[in-house]
């Protein structure tokens, strides 16, 4: 009975200093993480002349981890601006918000244990995480764009495969000898078209126009959309659904205003530089879009689309991306959007570095545009300038063309200017 007594009295004492070990200075004390956040921490502090990143998975060189620069910088820290590069506003990679979680990185890091959540299945044999299926409901509450009572909410890799198995379960509501019909409004994303057209299923078609969502009200569609989903992929990771928890959480802290707002600010200021840049232009147009009250801030709001939606207004310029591929800027061709190529979609939620240069070289086109126009109204040929830069087309040996040239410029101010060069 002694024994007993000394080795329980034993057990608290230990138990006792590893509390008071874990505790000590004021708050917990890490152990194993302290090598993890000492390596994510010393590669987030390589600044890469701040056009660019060093990420953990990245490119090791000499022991060091390797920056990644952004579009149009190179160099060893990103520290060398490539004048040549194209301006890439094709892609919708949300790099706008980087600036938030880099201001809120100590809220928005987890450590992931190699033993976090090994089983294919949480505890109760589902493959979604409950907390996070709370947090989405809480985050559409805040935002009051979608209403999730009563709805039930699907996980998925990302939209694509969402898209895909919204299309399989309700195709199977449709009649058993007709594919049912599945519609986009233009300017639509290109992979409804792509991916419907791509499986060939018997049981759809893309035929046209209006779009569809992942909160379901139908639990039979919805159920049909998880055997999807299950027999696909078998659910999203564990550690996606870890970081976009944590991501939630920061997101809807103080009913999410910081965060909306940082976004609002941004693409806000960002629509508003280019539709001054574009408001002079007469060969192109952006859309035209008024405020609309927002149903997150209850108020009027002025337009901050993710997009431009730009179109050559010449008739001559029929393929309006190699417009602008001609002039170092590439967007995405609108008849992948099942609109005419004369229409461009431009991305505007890209990286700081990628809007500044689209921007730059935006304004060049359109002052290039209301300088050509002025010295053809004047019939002055610049001068440093070739011939071939004011027709409308390469082809100056055809008699057309130098009838356009000549009726725009006298003969004697064109030898005179082809003489001196």
């Amino acid at each position: 009975m002694a024994t007993i007594t000394v080795l329980l009295g034993c057990s608290v004492l230990l138990n006792l200093l590893l509390f008071v070990s874990m505790y000590s200075h004021g708050g917990w004390e890490p152990s194993w993480t302290r090598t993890a956040a000492a390596e994510a921490e010393s590669v987030a502090s390589i600044s890469c002349s701040g056009h660019g990143r060093a990420f953990l998975d990245g490119s090791i060189l000499d022991g060091e981890p390797v920056c990644e620069c952004n579009a149009c910088y190179g160099g060893p820290h990103c520290s060398v601006f490539l004048p040549e590069c194209i301006a890439d506003a094709d892609s919708g990679d949300p790099m706008f918000l980087e600036p938030f979680w880099v201001k809120h990185a100590a809220r928005s890091t987890i450590v992931v244990p190699g033993w976090h959540r090994m089983s294919y299945e949480f505890n109760d044999g589902s493959l979604v995480s409950k907390e996070l299926d709370a947090q989405i409901r809480r985050l559409h509450a805040a935002v009051g764009n979608a209403v999730t009572d009563g709805r039930f909410i699907v996980f998925g890799g990302g939209a694509t495969q969402l898209l895909h198995a919204a299309v399989h379960a309700l195709s199977a509501t449709n009649h058993p000898l007709l594919p049912s019909r599945v519609v986009a409004s233009t300017p639509y994303y290109p992979v409804y078209r792509e991916q419907t057209e791509f499986f060939n299923s018997q049981d759809y078609k893309f035929d046209g126009d209006t779009s569809l969502w992942a909160i379901i009200k139908d639990e039979a569609v919805y159920q049909r959309m998880l055997t999807y989903m299950s027999l696909s992929t078998y659910g999203v990771p564990r550690e996606t659904q870890l970081r976009v928890l944590k991501l939630l959480k920061v997101a809807v802290e103080k009913e999410g205003k910081e965060m909306f707002n940082f976004g609002y600010q941004t693409m806000r200021n960002r629509w508003r530089k280019l539709s001054k840049t574009m408001s002079t232009s007469k060969r192109f147009s952006i859309q035209k879009l008024e405020p609309q009250r927002c149903s997150f801030s209850q108020k009027l709001r002025k337009p901050t689309p993710a997009f431009a939606w730009l179109k050559c207004e010449r008739e001559e310029d029929k393929d309006c991306n190699a417009v602008l591929n001609s002039n170092n800027i590439t967007g995405r061709d609108g008849s992948l959007f099942g609109a005419e190529s004369r229409y461009v979609r431009l991305s505007l939620v890209k990286s700081e570095d990628d809007f500044d240069l689209l921007l730059e070289r935006m304004g060049m086109l359109v002052s290039r545009e209301n300088d050509d126009s002025g010295d053809r109204f004047n019939g002055i040929l610049p001068q440093n300038e070739t011939i071939g830069k004011y027709l409308p087309s390469a082809r100056i040996n055809d008699s057309h063309e130098w009838d356009s040239v000549t009726s725009r410029w006298p003969l004697e101010e064109l030898a005179t200017h082809l003489l001196a060069r």
